[in-house]
């Protein structure tokens, strides 16, 4: 579904990225996983166009959306939970919800059961009891949950959240990965950008670690369980 190959990025004149490669199957949940400043928030930036690559290749459903502005590459199917939230705070919840619906049109992308602000409510029923509230009225992890509704309001084919629980109580935490596995479950592909590696490797398919702006290490949970050296060295946990 996405394939990313050599990709490499900068600002300015400072390269970020070199030569990253990640690839997430149809109904996959893959990890994008490093400290602090490693690139992941940069490697999701290129992917959904608020930043364009140097070079490498980066295809969605089997079309390049390398480059391309990222009101186009939204509209390709692929939704985004941005780092610190983002929601809208001045608007209430029921409008941040509906300010970005959209719903799937074309012939290759019409899904079982499409998103809904009554479907999205279910999801996280306390959305539809603060439907009326201000963005900035919520609490972090109400917060996160209308992030995560607004972005399903899209209607994605790929789910991508950078930094999925940061700075939410573990309650909360642990509602956000039931979630997350509920719609993995549903067949939502999933690229999740978070420190807590233990709950992950619970429900991926997939890990990718960065350092420095290149892949030092991919694999599979197992893997990753056997290999205690590897978090400890690119993970610090």
């Amino acid at each position: 579904m996405l394939e990313v190959h050599g990709l490499e990025a900068a600002y300015n004149e400072s390269q970020v990225l070199f030569g990253v490669d990640l690839t997430i199957g149809s109904g996959e949940l893959v990890t994008l996983l490093g400290r602090n400043g490693m690139g992941k928030t940069t490697t999701v930036r290129c992917i959904m166009g608020l930043l364009k690559p140097k070079s490498g290749v980066i295809n969605f459903a089997g079309r390049s959306i390398a480059g391309k502005a990222s009101y186009r590459i939204a509209r390709t199917g692929l939704g985004l939970v941005p780092e610190g939230r983002q929601i809208f705070p001045n608007l209430t919840v029921r409008e941040n919800l509906i300010a970005t619906a959209r719903l799937p049109h074309s012939a290759g992308e019409q899904p079982e059961r499409p998103w809904t602000l009554d479907r999205v409510m279910a999801l996280f029923p306390i959305l539809r009891e603060r439907s009326a509230h201000w963005g900035n009225q919520l609490s972090g992890g109400e917060q996160q949950m209308l992030a995560i509704a607004r972005a399903l309001m899209t209607n994605p084919r790929l789910l991508i959240l950078d930094e999925a629980t940061e700075g939410l109580a573990p309650l909360i935490r642990d509602e956000i990965w039931s979630t997350l596995a509920e719609l993995k479950a549903q067949g939502l592909a999933l690229l999740v950008i978070d420190k807590h590696v233990s709950a992950l490797a619970d429900m991926a398919d997939h890990h990718v670690i960065l350092e420095r702006g290149r892949v030092v290490w991919q694999g599979n949970s197992d893997d990753m369980r056997r290999n205690a050296d590897l978090t400890q060295s690119y993970l610090g946990v």
